[in-house]
């Protein structure tokens, strides 16, 4: 399972997430149609999404 946010920039959410003791999963990549995704684990383990909105 995993839980998903949207943010206006992604590198700097996960610099924050990180700084909360976040690790990195998946560093931000641009898909196809433009949108740019990641993927961090919380504390407790659990994967998380961080996207820019859909255009």
């Amino acid at each position: 399972m995993e839980i998903g946010f949207t943010t206006d920039n992604v590198e700097q959410t996960i610099v924050t997430a990180v700084d909360a003791g976040a690790i990195v999963v998946e560093k931000p990549k641009i898909k196809p149609w433009g949108q740019t995704v990641a993927y961090i684990r919380d504390l407790d383990g659990f994967l998380i999404e961080l996207c820019t909105p859909m255009v």
